[in-house]
């Protein structure tokens, strides 16, 4: 079995396999902890300009809104309103303009100036271009700390966790949605002898979590977890979404769209995404 030495970013693990190869790229599994990390592990400036956003569904999209419609009632909507919530990787504001029509202060970091510019047009809130690392944002400021797709972006997982701890206040509460790479596609891809599908080809992304791997990582980074559920693209809008990135070569989405086209079962479940949601503990005694 071929072993490459790592750098583990989630358990300083020293050596891997690998599980993937296209290429100059390859995903490896720690042999430790069994977090799934490209290799080699860095992040690279990726071109998230104002010709990405515009490019097929990012601004001004009203399925986005349907989208990020539906994940507030999910996982902000049973919270009392008037509350301040962060969007890390907010993109061009889709799921902070909802927060804010529904009574909650906002504010947005992406890695894109162009899309900051957008959310702080779109919200009247902070919108802050840079890495989450580098910001100055306040201590304890934040009831909720929500990352749609960004974690498998980033080469430091546990920094950025340990960053936004510092960032909520205590019982503030985290959501996380990132994609499962454990999902009935690359089950049967196992079965068979194939290697996996990722979810994206490194280095867009890096991290390529399962279920175990998640929340080993957020508890690593002392946050407590109320759950994780397995996604899929349940409504026409999410469907829509994804159909988008068949035209970028995205694996999962062309197969999850012929699975659909084929008359997959409604209520068959590929468990193509994650979603944690967890808190940061109350203060000792508190």
């Amino acid at each position: 079995m071929t072993v490459v030495a790592i750098d583990c970013p989630l358990c300083q693990g020293r050596s891997a396999t690998p599980i993937w190869r296209e290429g100059d790229h390859s995903i490896v599994r720690c042999a430790a902890c069994k977090l799934m990390q490209a290799h080699p592990l860095a992040e690279l400036p990726l071109a998230y300009d104002e010709d990405y956003y515009r490019d097929g569904h990012h601004v001004e999209n009203p399925l986005r809104r349907e989208l990020f419609t539906e994940r507030f009632n999910t996982v902000i909507g049973q919270a009392p309103s008037g509350g301040t919530i962060l969007d890390i990787g907010c993109g061009t504001g889709d799921f902070l303009r909802v927060c804010h029509d529904h009574g909650w202060d906002t504010v947005g970091v992406d890695v894109s100036p162009f899309a900051a510019q957008i959310t702080r047009e779109r919200t009247g809130g902070e919108a802050h271009h840079g890495r989450i690392q580098e910001l100055d944002l306040g201590d304890e400021r934040f009831d909720v700390v929500h990352m749609h797709h960004m974690f498998e972006h980033v080469a430091d997982p546990l920094d950025v966790l340990r960053h936004v701890y510092k960032l909520m206040k205590p019982q503030g509460r985290l959501v996380i949605e990132v994609p499962n790479e454990r999902n009935l596609i690359n089950i049967v891809q196992k079965l068979h002898g194939r290697q996996m599908l990722p979810s994206d080809k490194p280095p867009t992304h890096l991290l390529f979590f399962e279920e175990g791997t998640l929340l080993r990582t957020v508890r690593t980074a002392g946050f407590e977890i109320d759950s994780i559920d397995q996604m899929d693209l349940t409504t026409e809008a999410r469907r829509q979404i994804y159909r988008y990135f068949d035209g970028k070569g995205n694996i999962i989405s062309r197969t999850v769209e012929a699975l659909y086209s084929a008359g997959m079962p409604s209520k068959m479940k590929l468990g193509v995404f994650l979603l944690l949601q967890g808190r940061r503990p109350a203060r000792s005694g508190a």
